[in-house]
């Protein structure tokens, strides 16, 4: 062999054996490079794709060094099978950066089951894959949280109810890896909601409310305190569970269950008044309340209603409060209490000391008062109504009941101007036979709205007016819902298994819903005994309640704003009467209007006979 042919073999060895060297340092070299500054190739590894704006998708950025198609897909670390395919025959140019996004569904559109994910990269011309370094884990459970205890950070005791300004402590069981935060909620509002929003500290277990709402002291009201955590993959933990699956701000609308599991409430409370009995007391006697003012001393004085002139008054310091009723006729009064810069009014009834035969007995509403009272008695936070299911406890911190300036107070007031006389009480004391009763009374007058009543109260009435009494219903919405008076502890009594609103009262008259009144509510029925001395129009009402039909009763005499259309109504049952008003605005125009005050003065003489 010559020297050139050497020559050229060797050449052609040493080649071969450079390039097969070279394509092992290729093969052994990475194809696929993290981004700039050592960005992560998947951020985050732990995710929660719930929308609720934390950590709700996957970030794959990485580069190649050379040119190549790729394909992109999340596939399972438990058994490898595509999940999701991100990115298909896709040109790649070397060192440019790609980017994609995975939002935690599969092909088809579903969500993936949470679980363990991996995303593998496909070089086409390379014809071989590789799998991005990194774990994804996708986690959609929220984390749990528990309130396990609220005290006043002055006294370190539990704070149920505390006054305006004290500040508390909540502690709470969950996580707290990131900061955790302590949402503040108005829960006695008609839309309960957030009202104050405050940070705590990361990994701790423990938040503090100053008592302030916008910088002030917060106003007397029922306040549930919730907490916000959330955790590595981004999942928010609520309590309660019900709060909007995103961070909480001021104003943030919460819904509220019927009860819940925590005592993570707290009522602002200035001074409140709780009733020791729901009957009458009698003229003269003595008559006990519970005060509480916050240990606070406190000024009382028991005032008659439309009376500007307090009947008694004195100061105090003790939880009971004992005062002596007003002697003389049946009336109600107004028991005042004074107290850390608070006022809080309670009605009560005072009866005649010998109630009257073939006289009117007038009912106040006092179930309806409780069932409607926002006052958490539990100490979950949660106004406990018979709207919410109960149970709603008969001997609590009441004060003035909503609407009764416009209902109640009105009518005995007038009544009182017009020197009617009356037996007086409560629906609470009938239902517990206490005080005066159905029979020996010629007829009956419920006072305010009497929403709820119990099914034997109920019972009692409707046999009252089939053996020959009258009942004037002056307010609307009227005995159409139920609850039962129970044992409930340390609360005594309480109405509970409240029924929802039926269509029928307990007479059996079934109602239409609240429509606006576009013309005076005039009287059809010329000789109907309600209208024979009233003219018959009544104009200036915007609202009705329409009687929809009697049942078996008889319709005796109507008023309304067309004919065929009953409001105002006078209907026989039996051998008795039950009159009607169906006007939500009677009570507050009974003490200014002249034909109100002449329907009612001839429904009383109807109920005096």
């Amino acid at each position: 062999m010559t020297t050139l042919p050497r020559l050229a073999f060797a050449a052609l060895v040493a080649a071969t054996i450079a390039a097969f060297f070279v394509t092992q340092r290729l093969k052994h070299e990475p194809a696929v490079l993290n981004g700039k500054h050592g960005t992560r190739f998947l951020h985050p590894l732990n995710f929660s794709p719930d929308g609720n704006g934390l950590q709700d998708r996957l970030r794959i950025q990485f580069s190649l060094r050379r040119e190549d198609d790729i394909t992109v897909t999340v596939v399972s670390d438990k058994t490898g099978d595509v999940v999701k395919r991100l990115a298909s025959a896709m040109h790649a140019r070397p060192y440019r950066s790609i980017v994609l996004h995975w939002y935690g569904t599969t092909d088809d559109g579903r969500r993936a089951p949470d679980g363990a994910y991996r995303v593998r990269v496909g070089l086409r011309r390379e014809g071989r894959s590789l799998t991005l370094p990194g774990i994804v884990r996708v986690d959609r459970a929220p984390p749990v949280v528990r309130v396990t205890a609220v005290s006043s950070r002055v006294t370190k005791l539990p704070a149920p109810i505390v006054a305006p300004g004290t500040p508390v402590d909540v502690q709470f069981r969950g996580t707290s890896l990131r900061q955790p935060k302590l949402m503040v909620i108005r829960t006695d509002l008609p839309q309960p909601r957030v009202v104050r929003v405050i940070d705590g500290t990361s990994r701790s277990r423990a938040v503090s409310w100053d008592g302030a709402i916008d910088g002030a002291p917060a106003p007397p009201g029922t306040y549930l305190l919730g907490i916000e955590t959330r955790d590595a993959a981004g999942n928010l933990g609520h309590y309660p569970s019900t709060l909007p699956n995103r961070q909480a701000v001021v104003g943030t609308p919460v819904r509220l269950p019927a009860r819940l599991p925590d005592p993570a409430g707290v009522t602002v409370r200035r001074v409140g008044v709780a009733p020791v009995s729901v009957a009458p007391v009698t003229a003269g006697g003595k008559i006990a309340f519970h005060v509480d003012s916050r240990l606070a001393p406190y000024r009382w004085d028991v005032r008659r209603l439309g009376s500007a002139t307090p009947h008694s008054s004195g100061t105090g310091t003790r939880t009971t409060l004992t005062v002596t009723a007003p002697r003389g006729v049946s009336s109600a009064y107004l028991l005042e209490v004074r107290a850390n810069g608070g006022l809080t009014q309670l009605p009560f009834a005072v009866q005649n000391r010998t109630p009257a035969s073939r006289r009117v007995l007038v009912v106040l509403p006092y179930l309806s008062w409780q069932a409607r009272n926002g006052v958490d008695w539990n100490h979950d936070g949660v106004p406990d109504t018979l709207t919410r299911g109960g149970p709603a406890p008969l001997y609590r911190v009441l004060g003035l009941p909503a609407a009764f300036g416009q209902q109640e107070a009105p009518l005995l007031i007038y009544l009182d101007r017009a020197g009617l006389r009356y037996d007086l009480t409560t629906d609470a004391a009938l239902a517990l036979g206490q005080g005066p009763r159905l029979a020996g009374h010629s007829g009956v007058l419920l006072a305010g709205e009497p929403g709820w009543t119990t099914p034997a109260l109920g019972g009692a009435l409707r046999r009252y007016v089939s053996g020959g009494g009258k009942v004037l219903i002056a307010g609307t919405d009227a005995l159409r819902r139920t609850a039962t008076l129970a044992p409930a502890g340390a609360a005594g009594l309480a109405l509970t298994a409240p029924t929802p609103e039926a269509e029928t009262d307990v007479f059996g008259l079934r109602y239409g819903a609240h429509a606006l009144a576009k013309s005076p509510i005039t009287a059809f029925s010329a000789n109907a005994t309600l209208f024979a001395t009233t003219g018959g129009l009544f104009a200036g009402f915007t609202s009705y309640e329409p009687l929809a039909s009697t049942g078996r009763a008889k319709l005796l005499g109507y008023a309304g704003p067309r004919p065929g259309v009953t409001v105002i109504a006078q209907v026989q049952l039996g051998q008795g009467q039950v009159i009607r008003l169906g006007l939500p605005e009677f009570g507050a125009r009974l003490l200014h209007d002249d034909p109100a005050k002449a329907l009612m003065r001839q429904a009383w003489t109807l109920l005096s006979q």
